[in-house]
């Protein structure tokens, strides 16, 4: 078969760098495996792939000057510094990332699942049991958190049968949530993060501790550019990536912690490339099918 195999893996990372050639290594080890030699595979980083894709899609010309590359995806987050590179294979590397483990799309659903056990079984998340019934919770909580996202103040959750009483009778969850209950539970959720983020060092000093997904965002994206020795107005462009960021709440909070840092030009459509509709959650394999078809 005439076929390419290009694997993206995640760019080395404060507090992450050996993560990487972990990845890589055990991806080469697997072509060797089922076929030899190693190199008719490419590899390429993440993030590189993700401009990649979003210049194959002709959302923006090739870029010149560093852009940074915001990859949310469900559970993970990362943040990194691409730059032109004559010596690179792909014309393009990584020269600084950090991430941040448990932030992501799925963090708005944890929010909501998280409310939604101590409003019906009166105790946390983490203490109910019945895994069917976590599941359900789920499900409804993505659809909830969608609806929301799309613009609505509140939506209603309501799941028949969720559960039975002391005399095995029926249960049923029947509540409204608003969309200010769900930002205070996510902000309830980065607060006891907050040490973690600190300890891992991604976090910036010279900020305010972050107390929503906006001032999160902010911090992350200062200590990245503190750590690479350059400020928000030496980017040529911002990239969104990642599944968690078709949300417009993941979205509108990364618009105002760009504008935090740089005013309403950091955040402008020039300026910011967001891939629409499911494009988004793409680009980063779209970026390798770029470099397969070179």
């Amino acid at each position: 078969y005439d076929v390419r195999p290009v694997f993206a893996y995640p760019a080395p990372s404060l507090g992450h760098a050996d993560e990487a050639d972990i990845y890589k290594n055990r991806y080469e080890a697997a072509v060797y495996t089922l076929s030899e030699p190693t190199g008719i595979a490419s590899f390429v980083q993440e993030p590189v792939a993700a401009v990649l894709g979003a210049v194959r899609e002709n959302l923006m010309t090739a870029p010149k000057e560093p852009i940074l590359v915001l990859d949310v995806g469900g559970t993970v987050t990362s943040a990194s510094l691409v730059a032109p590179d004559a010596s690179s294979s792909q014309g393009y590397d990584v020269t600084h990332s950090l991430r941040l483990d448990g932030l992501g799309g799925e963090t708005l659903v944890d929010a909501l699942v998280s409310h939604l056990c101590r409003f019906f079984y009166e105790q946390p998340m983490e203490q109910v049991t019945d895994g069917m019934a976590l599941q359900r919770l789920y499900d409804a909580s993505r659809a909830a958190v969608l609806e929301i996202s799309g613009g609505k103040d509140r939506v209603q959750v309501n799941i028949p049968y969720l559960s039975v009483d002391e005399k095995m009778q029926p249960r049923h969850l029947d509540v409204g949530v608003s969309k200010v209950v769900l930002e205070h539970e996510i902000k309830d959720i980065l607060k006891s993060r907050q040490q973690q983020y600190q300890e891992q060092g991604v976090l910036s000093k010279s900020m305010s501790q972050a107390s929503d997904l906006t001032s999160l965002l902010s911090s992350i994206i200062m200590r990245l550019l503190e750590e690479s020795g350059s400020n928000p107005f030496a980017l040529e462009k911002i990239l969104i990536a990642g599944g968690g960021a078709r949300s417009p709440i993941v979205q509108m909070s990364i618009k105002g912690a760009l504008e935090s840092l740089g005013g309403p030009q950091l955040a402008a459509s020039d300026k910011l490339i967001v891939p629409p509709g499911e494009l988004v959650e793409e680009i980063v394999v779209l970026g390798t099918a770029a470099v397969a078809e070179k």
